[in-house]
């Protein structure tokens, strides 16, 4: 629901760094479910965790030791019980933590 000129300077897919985590960052748009394209929007094994949206539903779920997590909305529920965000961080044993708020 971004604007065009705002979707025109975010790349369609980024990786960064926390710690020593690689995670990737795509929106989720453009295949048959948000959860599909994020299992797909990066080769396995190159990121710790993805974290995507388009759906707006909340998920925190491990598939082959990657992370898939999707923070929800904290302005539009649609079908989640709530509105929502996310926290992603890194534990003291250097394990990748995702919570979601809810609000």
């Amino acid at each position: 629901m971004d604007e065009p000129a705002l979707r025109s300077v975010l790349p369609v897919r980024q990786t960064v760094s926390i710690g020593s985590k690689r995670v990737g960052i795509v929106h989720g748009h453009g295949g048959a479910t948000a959860l599909s394209v994020a299992r797909r929007a990066f080769p396995r094994g190159s990121v710790d965790a993805v974290v995507f949206g388009h759906s707006h539903l909340p998920l925190i779920e491990w598939v082959d030791d990657a992370l898939l997590f999707n923070p929800g909305s904290p302005t539009d529920r649609r079908l989640a019980p709530r509105c929502s965000f996310g926290r992603l961080s890194i534990s003291d044993t250097g394990d990748l933590v995702a919570e979601h708020v809810w609000i």
